[in-house]
């Protein structure tokens, strides 16, 4: 199994080289702090690889692009479509403005993801959050890692109540744990009663906060566990540590793949 971890600055053409390089692998990408320089329109786009088989696990910490607009608009789109069959996808840091667009535009589908991982950082109207709900059917686990969770869960309730009237499909029908980095307690209440209502029922919600006494009732009465979130997955910026050691948990141990992905020296770039 493969672990790639990229975190410098460089040129599209050479950070497209390097993923062509593994993409029938590589099963852990992570882009952190990750900057691309795309200086003038580019072709090399064309050379993205059209599926990441194996990668089960994308990880989009930070990531910015600089220079052509049209160029940087498809960077990181192409590498998100390319990786079609991940089932763990962490979008997490507040300088992922291109992903969330996407995601909001609907140009963006993730249809084997089942644990996300995600920072909301722009509420936006009903309409996106519905579009970004549809973008994960399969969908499992939610963490919500900052923000207000408020717009997203109404969304997916507004979804449900629209199919009750014969339009459109539930919200997330495999949807079974919440994790919140905040105590959010009146929606987190309102959606678990809302998903046994439903037929949907949640298993278990976690909090990096504290809830009071009717929370907790109302969990227990409907068969929820509920649990602290530990301390490290609710700090707001993982180490790459941290990734390593949160994909041992849920794969067990891994051996990693060293590439000889630069030239150049000066280039901090690390590989695990």
């Amino acid at each position: 199994m493969d672990f790639f971890y990229y975190d410098t600055e460089d040129h599209v053409e050479r950070f497209i080289a390097m993923l062509e390089g593994v993409s029938a692998t590589i099963q852990v990408l992570i882009l952190s702090h990750a900057c691309i320089n795309v200086e003038v329109p580019s072709t090399s786009l064309d050379l993205m690889p059209a599926v990441f088989p194996c990668l089960r696990f994308l990880v989009v910490e930070s990531w910015l692009e600089i220079g052509d607009t049209d160029s940087e608009q498809s960077v990181i789109a192409s590498l998100c479509r390319a990786a079609c069959a991940v089932d763990r996808l962490h979008i997490i840091g507040r300088y992922c403005a291109r992903v969330h667009s996407f995601l909001h535009a609907g140009a963006l589908q993730f249809p084997a993801v089942r644990f996300l991982r995600y920072c909301i950082v722009d509420e936006g109207p009903s309409a996106d959050w519905l579009t970004f709900i549809a973008a994960f059917p399969l969908l499992e686990e939610l963490q919500i890692s900052g923000g207000n969770p408020a717009p997203v869960l109404h969304a997916a309730m507004a979804m449900d109540a629209a199919a009750a009237a014969g339009e459109g499909v539930p919200a997330w029908r495999n949807l079974k744990t919440l994790i919140f980095l905040g105590a959010h307690e009146y929606i987190a209440v309102r959606f678990v009663q809302h998903r046994a209502r439903t037929g949907h029922p949640l298993a278990a919600v976690t909090y990096a906060g504290w809830f009071g006494a009717h929370a907790k009732q109302v969990f227990k009465t409907l068969n929820v566990n509920y649990t602290p979130l530990r301390r490290s997955m609710a700090d707001g910026h993982d180490s790459t540590k941290d990734w390593i050691e949160y994909w041992r948990m849920v794969n067990g141990e891994l051996e990693f793949l060293s590439l000889p992905v630069s030239s150049d020296s000066s280039v901090p770039i690390e590989i695990c």
